[in-house]
């Protein structure tokens, strides 16, 4: 597997939003993709998810102000 199978693949599993890039080499799996369950608790796990990629976005500002 080269590199830049590696690169594509991500790519693309990113412009579908299966990923989320949260930051250098840390991803995501969009849980509206894989949940299985009620509307429910599929609500509570996409309002966790959103919160936590709000919190991402702000520590990496955080980061950026540092640096």
């Amino acid at each position: 597997m080269s590199l830049m199978t590696v690169s594509q693949t991500l790519r693309t599993l990113i412009d579908s939003n299966f990923l989320q890039k949260i930051n250098s080499g840390a991803y995501r799996v969009n849980p509206n993709v894989l949940f299985e369950g009620c509307k429910a608790d599929q609500l509570n796990v996409l309002v966790k998810y959103t919160d936590t990629a709000k919190e991402v976005a702000q520590d990496n500002k955080q980061q950026q102000k540092a640096i």
